[in-house]
């Protein structure tokens, strides 16, 4: 099992240039993620580590993690 801290945020751009936010998304997992975008689950891996450089939809996201708020 995974790390429940993080919470993954997507950006999504309306340009390849990142100029124009378009959404910003919460997932809780890349496996969300990749169900998301309807890729597999190593494409948004290898995305977010940079293993491969962006192709398709992946030009107009940015991906990263962020720490879970809790509220009491």
């Amino acid at each position: 099992m995974g790390r429940t801290n993080n919470t993954w945020i997507v950006n999504v751009y309306l340009d390849i240039q990142h100029d124009a936010l378009f959404r910003v998304l919460e997932f809780d997992t890349l496996l969300e993620i990749a169900t998301c975008l309807n890729t597999r689950l190593y494409e948004v891996s290898n995305f977010y580590h940079r293993i491969k450089k962006p192709t398709g939809v992946f030009l107009y996201l940015y991906v990263y993690k962020s720490i879970k708020r809790t509220i009491i």
